[in-house]
């Protein structure tokens, strides 16, 4: 619960006639001290990283998704290459030059 939860007044000050402004005066009291708690840096702190983390898995989900499309091109395109061989030989290896160690 933060003070922004505490200071909205709800039905009961209304309907047993309390003076709206003292209310408000008293809950935004309330709300003060609560939010100078230091779990309250914490909680606020949290919510944060809670929401870059959010925001991190959203472009991670948008990145696989992209990795996924490209895989399933590359593999279409190895695919069609296996379908119609291209002759290609690979160069041998020279061999190592011990005296370049």
């Amino acid at each position: 619960m933060d003070g922004d939860a505490i200071e909205q007044p709800g039905p009961a000050s209304a309907a047993r006639r309390y003076d709206p402004e003292s209310v408000h005066a008293h809950l935004r009291s309330a709300a003060d001290r609560l939010d100078d708690r230091p779990a309250a840096a914490v909680e606020r702190a949290a919510r944060d990283a809670l929401t870059k983390l959010d925001a991190l898995h959203a472009e991670l989900e948008r990145l696989l998704g992209g990795l996924h499309s490209t895989a399933e091109s590359l593999a279409g395109a190895l695919e069609a290459l296996g379908a119609e061989p291209v002759p290609f030989e690979i160069p041998p290896v020279p061999p190592a030059d011990d005296a370049a160690r």
